[in-house]
């Protein structure tokens, strides 16, 4: 009888350590990410793959406006999604007490209750989508067990009633290195302003617009710099003023007739040109 059981108990182990690794490499993914998007975008197929679930959303906190969102790509655009931290919906609900939640039917308004009597479930996801909710499992990411940074949602248990025990110690594991992550972000982008904030700030293009140019420029089919200006019109002027500001030098845009000191050409920082 032993030695039946020892393939099985082999091949569950092999599991075990497989799914392991599998968490320890997302861990070291979302720690190695250098901005926002790098995460809500990049890494939600890795994240995902890991549950057995139908879809995933992972919400970041905007502390300004007092709102979690998400970024949903296309295949030409990114779509930004925000919900008011409210009973209002699951992952709302889970970011105002920052408590996970496990739901069999979202649906069921029994059930939602029961976790607390103002619940609901926001149904505008799928009535835009046609996707339909069934079981959800919600976690809050908070960075010092008290920061909200974010809630990590996954959606349809593709196997069982619910999300297991298991799924909610995993989801716990990832949300921990995302709280981390996200914690490290926000006093980064804080402290380092980006090349284009003069565009944003100035409203010659929006940050989701800007989003959406920096998804498209990842491709690599060409810079971010060419995108601005053919696809969102944005001048080359106001494009050299924002670098200038980053850089801090003077912008000096290009002319056959200007005369450059060989010199400045071996500091990037102390002259840029915006070809034609």
């Amino acid at each position: 009888m032993q030695a039946k059981s020892m393939p099985q108990n082999l091949q569950e182990l092999q599991q075990k350590v497989e799914y392991a690794e599998h968490v320890k490499r997302i861990t070291t993914q979302i720690h190695a990410a250098s901005d926002f998007d790098q995460i809500l975008l990049d890494l939600h197929k890795d994240i995902l793959g890991l549950f057995d679930a139908e879809d995933l959303t992972l919400f970041a906190f905007d502390s300004e406006k007092k709102e979690i969102f998400s970024k949903v790509p296309h295949v030409d655009s990114v779509e930004e999604v925000r919900i008011p931290i409210s009973e209002q919906s699951l992952a709302g609900f889970c970011a105002k007490y920052l408590r996970p939640v496990n739901i069999a039917d979202a649906y069921n308004i029994a059930e939602l209750q029961s976790v607390h009597p103002s619940l609901l479930h926001d149904t505008s996801y799928d009535k835009r989508t046609g996707f339909k909710t069934k079981q959800v499992l919600t976690y809050p990411i908070v960075a010092d067990n008290k920061y909200l940074m974010g809630v990590l949602q996954l959606l349809n248990k593709k196997s069982g009633s619910r999300f297991t025990r298991k799924d909610e110690e995993s989801v716990a594991e990832i949300a921990k290195a995302l709280g981390i992550a996200f914690f490290n972000l926000r006093k980064l982008s804080r402290k380092n302003p980006t090349k284009f904030d003069l565009l944003v700030s100035n409203s010659r293009i929006t940050q989701n617009e800007l989003d959406n140019a920096i998804a498209e420029s990842r491709k690599g089919t060409s810079d971010l710099e060419s995108i601005l200006i053919e696809k969102y019109k944005v001048p080359k002027l106001d494009i050299g003023k924002s670098l200038a500001q980053f850089y801090k030098c003077p912008y000096i845009e290009y002319s056959e007739r200007t005369l450059v000191d060989i010199e400045l050409l071996t500091c990037p920082r102390l002259l840029y040109h915006l070809q034609s």
